[in-house]
Formats: C-alpha cells, sequence, structure tokens
C-alpha cells in the first residue's frame, strides 16, 4: 500500500524512461502511436499541415493520468527518437510540451545514450541533467 500521497513527511517519485517519442501513450489512450513512417520520413500521426501550412493537433491531450501523483516525475533516459533533423526537433518540442501538461511540480530529465547533450526546456522548465 502506498503512503498517503499528501502526508507533508512522503515524496513521492514518478520513473520513467526509454520514451523515445511514445511519452503520449503514458498519459493518453487516443495516442497510442504517435509515429508513422512515410516515405522514409518521420512524420507525427498527431499533427498534419492544413491548407495554411500551419502544423495542427490531431490528437486531443485528455491528460487522464496514468501516470500515478507525485512530487517529482523523472525521466532517466533515451526520451529522444533516433531520427535526424527537424524531425528530431519536432519531438524534443512535443516531449518539452508534454512534460509541461503533466501535474508533478518538479520535472527531472537525465540524459541517455540516445538523447541530445544540449536541451532547453523551455515549456516545461524541467531541469536537464548530462553528467553524474
Amino acid at each position: 500500500e502506498l503512503p498517503d500521497f499528501h502526508a507533508k513527511d512522503t515524496l513521492r517519485l514518478v520513473v520513467i524512461s526509454d520514451t523515445h517519442g511514445y511519452e503520449r501513450a503514458l498519459t493518453d489512450t487516443d495516442c497510442l502511436e504517435p509515429w508513422l513512417f512515410i516515405n522514409d520520413t518521420l512524420k507525427s500521426a498527431e499533427e498534419e499541415t492544413n491548407t495554411d501550412g500551419i502544423q495542427t493537433d490531431l490528437c486531443v491531450v485528455k491528460n487522464s493520468y496514468l501516470l500515478p501523483e507525485g512530487d517529482i516525475l523523472l525521466h532517466l533516459g533515451d526520451f529522444a527518437v533516433d531520427r535526424g533533423g527537424t524531425a528530431r526537433q519536432n519531438a524534443l518540442d512535443r516531449f518539452d510540451r508534454w512534460l509541461s501538461l503533466q501535474p508533478h511540480p518538479v520535472k527531472i530529465v537525465v540524459r541517455g545514450n540516445h538523447d541530445p547533450a544540449q536541451v532547453k526546456f523551455s515549456l516545461s522548465q524541467a531541469t536537464y541533467v548530462t553528467r553524474p
């Protein structure tokens, strides 16, 4: 049995890792497959370009919070997708947006071997740890 989440002497860590672009599957059951390979190009199933050339989000984030409540959300590496260029940057931006929607007051991301050396999580304000 878990301790009372609201007790003053309790610190609850929520630990995840190796999401590789599938982080939304942890919190949104309608978005279990975020990536499609089309003509050897990595595209997000949640986005398409409308007639004005603007990226639109096709998947409504429900935030049903399949992750447990906690004080700290720890991602222990390998959040990035194994692609380059704009596909990788778009995935990093989506990861930051997803982090920003999580209710955990503190978010810490530890760099994994697939992750970039430097990332600024401007939306989520997550702390990025790149060295021991």
